[in-house]
């Protein structure tokens, strides 16, 4: 029996979002990055938190399948992307549209993942989806 699916997502037992990485440390070091915390480590696996959103990071040394995009929100677009710019992550040009009226950016974990960060909604004070993204320390990371 293979994986748990739905269409293309790949979830980990329990319903949460498994990405696949090639290398682990290195896609923790953008994730962390981007606001999320450790919750579990085991072997060939890492289980992340923001606040509400948890996802797995598994994994995949010959490859990671296509998963469908991660979207996040943040109140600082532009100090993330400053972080992400000093960690040599290419950063997609900044634009504005009706569902993203503060503006976001799309990026791409080590792996390939992609990832759409917005800006959270100052004018009604919050996201269009609660899944706010937090600074994450670096210190000790190697």
């Amino acid at each position: 029996m293979g994986e748990p699916s739905v269409g293309q997502a790949h979830l980990w037992p329990g319903g949460l979002p498994c990405v696949r990485v090639r290398r682990i440390g290195r896609a923790l070091d953008f994730y962390l990055a981007i606001g999320f915390d450790v919750q579990i480590t085991a072997d060939g696996w890492v289980l992340l938190r923001a606040d509400a959103v948890r996802l797995v990071l598994a994994h995949a040394p010959n490859g990671a399948p296509p998963v469908p995009v991660l979207r996040l929100w943040t109140a600082d677009l532009a100090g993330l992307c400053e972080r992400l710019r000093a960690l040599s992550v290419p950063v997609g040009p900044l634009t504005y549209s009706a569902q993203s009226p503060g503006g976001r950016v799309v990026v791409s974990d080590p792996d390939g993942n992609t990832v759409l960060i917005r800006a959270l909604d100052h004018a009604n004070g919050r996201a269009s989806s609660p899944v706010p993204v937090r600074r994450a320390s670096l210190a000790g990371r190697g």
